[in-house]
């Protein structure tokens, strides 16, 4: 090996050890920890010093480093989409926050005072902030920008949700495995039997009457009378029981 050679060789030992020591000091830190395991995986990543440090797959890498396989690629794809950014501002990032701002293309995700909310901004609000920005971007309502939604629960419960997805899907005649659309109309389902139930137990007491009234021998009232008290109350039912189902 050249002298040359052997100085760059050196040279390249040198940082992936440090890079390596920096991140596994990261894993004892609290607040920033996955945060720096990132960045400092995509250093290590982007120079190729996987082989260097004695590993023949970033893989084998993570996970002698005892990093989950979800953390190290979130963080490392946060940290490389970030790279133009110092260290020291990287890490002041809320960690979900920045996640939102990475989806923006590149020329506006570095939009300074978008970095500043998304370092001191929770994620609620932060979401907010970018949907307003989403929107004012690409001229369309609030409503219309794309947000996600996520939870966490066991698998089992997990597997049930989609099952009964699945079966709404089949039920309703909607695309296969459209999930966001079955949820919409099968929270809206929800939501309108509600209100029609309550227009329902609003008009029982004045169905109770009509039924009453055209079946009293004893009321004083013409048959005109009771049969226009009896459209006029039922149209009314009818009118407000479909509004509430939505229905024209």
């Amino acid at each position: 090996m050249s002298e040359k050679a052997a100085e760059i060789s050196g040279k390249m030992k040198a940082r992936a050890k440090e890079y390596d020591a920096k991140l596994c000091k990261a894993k004892e830190s609290s607040r920033t920890s996955t945060l720096e395991v990132g960045w400092w995986g995509a250093k290590i990543k982007a120079e190729g010093l996987f082989p260097v440090l004695g590993f023949d797959s970033e893989t084998a890498y993570y996970e002698s480093r005892r990093v989950g396989r979800s953390t190290w690629y979130s963080m490392v794809r946060l940290a490389e989409s970030f790279k133009n950014l110092p260290e020291k501002e990287f890490l002041k990032f809320n960690a979900e926050c920045a996640k939102m701002l990475a989806k923006l293309p590149e020329e506006k995700r570095y939009n300074k005072d978008l970095i500043k909310k998304a370092q001191e901004m929770m994620a609620p609000q932060f979401e907010r902030v970018i949907v307003k920005y989403k929107a004012a971007q690409d001229k369309i309502e609030e409503g219309d920008v794309s947000v996600t939604l996520k939870f966490r629960m066991p698998l089992s419960m997990r597997d049930f949700i989609v099952a009964t997805l699945d079966e709404f899907i089949e039920q309703h005649g909607l695309d296969k495995g459209d999930y966001t659309k079955a949820l919409h109309l099968m929270a809206a389902e929800i939501r309108t039997g509600q209100h029609v139930r309550t227009k329902v137990m609003q008009h029982l007491p004045k169905l109770k009457q009509f039924y009453d009234l055209t079946g009293d021998a004893k009321v004083d009232l013409s048959a005109d009378e009771i049969l226009h008290k009896t459209h006029a109350g039922l149209g009314e039912y009818i009118r407000e029981t479909a509004a509430a189902a939505g229905i024209q």
